[in-house]
């Protein structure tokens, strides 16, 4: 079975700069346009985000809304219409979390924290690195039942390994056509 797409909104990045002026609201039409399931928003502001983006993405859409960031109020979030949080290291204790790893040892951790959604980040955090076979890796770790979000470097669904559940889809989405 072919993952669901999470289409991710998002200005620049550390990596790639500037990646699109788009409209959060255009880009949101055209993500539900694609097909996709959920939509992720990140509220950072090194990204070009911030929590009016949060607000803004509730009152565009029904599909569900991933908040990411690396400083933000995850309770705020939720506050706001936020239906999951990217967390790092386990599960949030209040609001639901969807945890990113990219180690075996991140992932045994968050699993013996108790996380029923992790996503696997090809990318390395520190040098922007992308190892595309990292998902793939630690899906081998991740029991059914935990829900499964492979991210970074895809650029349609069909690329995910075949254990995720869900492909979280970036810069790609950004440049595809308006």
């Amino acid at each position: 079975m072919t993952p669901v797409l999470i289409a991710e909104y998002k200005r620049k990045s550390p990596w790639a700069g500037n990646i699109s002026s788009e409209k959060l609201t255009d880009a949101i039409k055209r993500f539900e346009d694609y097909g996709a399931a959920g939509i992720s928003i990140i509220v950072e502001s090194a990204w070009g985000g911030s929590l009016a983006d949060l607000f803004v993405a509730r009152r565009s859409t029904d599909l569900p809304i991933l908040v990411k960031g690396l400083d933000y109020d995850i309770e705020r979030a939720a506050e706001m219409g936020a239906d999951i949080c990217l967390t790092f290291g386990g599960p949030h204790a209040t609001v639901p979390s969807l945890v990113e790893v990219t180690t075996v040892r991140e992932t045994r951790r968050a699993l013996r924290l108790g996380a029923k959604a992790i996503l696997t980040n090809n990318r390395d955090l520190q040098t922007g690195m992308v190892d595309m076979g990292r998902s793939a890796h630690l899906a081998g770790w991740i029991p059914p039942e935990v829900l499964h979000v492979a991210a970074s470097g895809y650029s349609s669904s069909a690329q995910a390994p075949k254990k995720a559940d869900a492909v979280l889809i970036g810069a790609a989405m950004m440049n595809m056509p308006h």
